[in-house]
C-alpha cells in the first residue's frame, strides 16, 4: 500500500507541473489582448510577467517552511489552489491594477509548486528510477508549453464564432478550471487516505 501511495504523490507532482506549465505559457499569447483590454503601453505591461516571477522567487524561498509547519501534501494541495483561484481571479479583472493582483498570487503559488514537485519526486519516486522521474518533469512542462498556444487559437475561435467574451479572459477560466479539477482530485485523494500518510 505504501508504494501506491508514493505513486500518488508523484502522480499530483506531475499534474500540478502540467498546470503550472499550462498556465505559464497561457500568458504568452494572451498578453497583447490584455494590453488592449487595459489600454497599457509594454513598458506598463511587463509588469504581468515580472510581477509573477519576483513572487514566485519569494514564495519559494519561504516553501521549505511551509513544508516543515504542514506537510508535503498540505503545500501541495494549497499551491494547487491558489494557482487555480488567481487563474480564476484574474479572469475577472476590471483594472490592470486588479489584474496585478492576481498575478502576484499566481507568482507565490509557482514558488510553492516548484519546490514541492522536485522534493516529491526526490522522496518518493523509485531510488533506482529517480533520475527519470526528475527528467519527467521537464518533459511534462516541455508538454505543457507546446499545448497551451494550441489552447489558446481553439478558443480564439470558438470565442469569434460565438461572440462571447474575450480570449484572454475565457483562457484564463479554462485553466483555472482544469486547476480545480486537479485539486479536487488531490484533496479526496490525500483526505480519504489521509491514516495512511507517513511522511
Amino acid at each position: 500500500m505504501r508504494t501506491k501511495i508514493y505513486f500518488h504523490f508523484l502522480l499530483f507532482a506531475y499534474a500540478s507541473l502540467f498546470l503550472l506549465g499550462i498556465s505559464d505559457n497561457l500568458r504568452g499569447p494572451i498578453y497583447s489582448d490584455i494590453l488592449k483590454t487595459f489600454s497599457v503601453d509594454p513598458v506598463q505591461g511587463s509588469m504581468f510577467f515580472s510581477v509573477t516571477s519576483i513572487c514566485a522567487f519569494a514564495g519559494g524561498f519561504v516553501t521549505a517552511k511551509l513544508i516543515r509547519r504542514f506537510s508535503h501534501y498540505a503545500v501541495l494541495q494549497a499551491s494547487i489552489f491558489l494557482c487555480s483561484a488567481s487563474l480564476l481571479l484574474m479572469s475577472f479583472a476590471n483594472s490592470f491594477y486588479f489584474l496585478m493582483f492576481g498575478t502576484a498570487l499566481l507568482g507565490v503559488s509557482y514558488g510553492w509548486m516548484g519546490v514541492v514537485q522536485n522534493i516529491l519526486v526526490a522522496r518518493f519516486a523509485p531510488h533506482q528510477r529517480k533520475q527519470q522521474w526528475l527528467t519527467g518533469l521537464h518533459t511534462v512542462y516541455a508538454g505543457s508549453a507546446l499545448l497551451a498556444p494550441s489552447l489558446i487559437a481553439y478558443l480564439f475561435e470558438r470565442v469569434q464564432a460565438s461572440g462571447g467574451p474575450s480570449v484572454w479572459r475565457t483562457g484564463l477560466q479554462a485553466g483555472a478550471s482544469f486547476g480545480f479539477v486537479i485539486f479536487a482530485s488531490a484533496w479526496w485523494v490525500f483526505h480519504t487516505r489521509r491514516d495512511q500518510l507517513v511522511l
